[in-house]
């Protein structure tokens, strides 16, 4: 097996509740699981934030469901590539909606919070697409 990540971002092309974003995250933890996928998927103001790791046919396969998903629109890779370990082993799908106010209390908070996922700052700055991604494994639910 040789392992593989890829992050991407989309937005919803509808409003999303808090019961529709339950609802998704206890599809993707199942489904996931199942899949042997790995990763975090963080929400805000309509926009995701997604990485995957596991088997490169099975992540880039499952990335390839995701683009034809109705609910997602522009959907955009920024980062691709194999890995030789898991940075989100413990992660069936870990999820964290940054519309929540009380991240203004997570360590480190800054106003990168605020960068909108589809902004060039991500899609040309990998790094800190793993960043945020990363802030948020210890915090998330």
């Amino acid at each position: 097996m040789s392992l593989h990540t890829l992050i991407y971002i989309s937005a919803a092309k509808n409003n999303l509740d808090k019961q529709d974003l339950k609802s998704l995250l206890a599809t993707c933890r199942t489904n996931n699981k199942a899949a042997g996928i790995t990763g975090m998927l963080l929400y805000k103001d309509g926009q995701f934030m997604q990485v995957l790791e596991g088997d490169e046919s099975i992540v880039l396969e499952l990335h390839k469901k995701i683009s034809k998903d109705k609910r997602h629109q522009f959907v955009t890779t920024i980062y691709s590539s194999p890995i030789k370990e898991r940075s989100f082993s413990d992660w069936s799908m870990g999820f964290q909606n940054l519309n929540n106010e009380s991240l203004k209390e997570v360590e480190g908070y800054s106003d990168f919070l605020n960068t909108p996922f589809d902004s060039d700052h991500f899609r040309t700055d990998t790094a800190s697409a793993f960043r945020l991604l990363n802030m948020f494994k210890s915090k998330s639910v």
